[in-house]
């Protein structure tokens, strides 16, 4: 009865965030099946309920995680060392893909976010430099320029749970 009533309080004061939810999923019971799949269930019922935008942007991750990953866990794992290795996945396979569709390298993608995640923005130079080598015109290097922006801006959103 305590945890409805805590869970209706947290509700009605909206503090249902990325960082709650986290936490949620760190502390899943993983040494009894019932627990487990209770725990599960809440965190479910609570991201489709989410209206934070950024809890909302990483629903599906956390989703897809709770229905692939939790199942296969034993007692003793770490499910916050899974998650991250989980998350880490996931965002190499989107850096991956991006890379594909813009014909940019892994490694120049990866630079950006990293430029972006230090400096606060992206190394348009080094960009323009790689996109002239690739043989982008100058209104193609305009356009993927900020797709490699957003792209940056989004996976840093998305794929980081804090």
């Amino acid at each position: 009865m305590n945890d409805i009533d805590f869970e209706i309080e947290l509700l009605a004061s909206d503090q249902i965030d990325v960082q709650y939810i986290s936490n949620l999923v760190k502390a899943i019971d993983l040494e009894n099946a019932a627990n487990q799949q209770a725990d599960v269930h809440k965190i479910k019922h609570l991201l489709e309920n989410a209206d934070n935008p950024d809890l909302r942007l990483k629903a599906n991750l956390i989703n897809e995680f709770l229905d692939e990953i939790i199942p296969k866990l034993e007692p003793n794992d770490n499910v916050s060392s899974e998650l991250s290795r989980y998350l880490a996945n996931k965002r190499e396979e989107s850096v991956s893909e991006f890379s594909e569709e813009t014909k940019l390298p892994e490694a120049v993608v990866q630079k950006q976010i990293d430029n972006y995640e230090f400096y606060g923005s992206t190394n348009s130079r080094e960009l323009t430099k790689e996109l002239n080598e690739i043989g982008y015109g100058f209104k193609q290097q305009i356009s993927i320029k900020q797709r490699v922006t957003n792209f940056v801006k989004e996976t840093l959103r998305k794929f980081v749970m804090s």
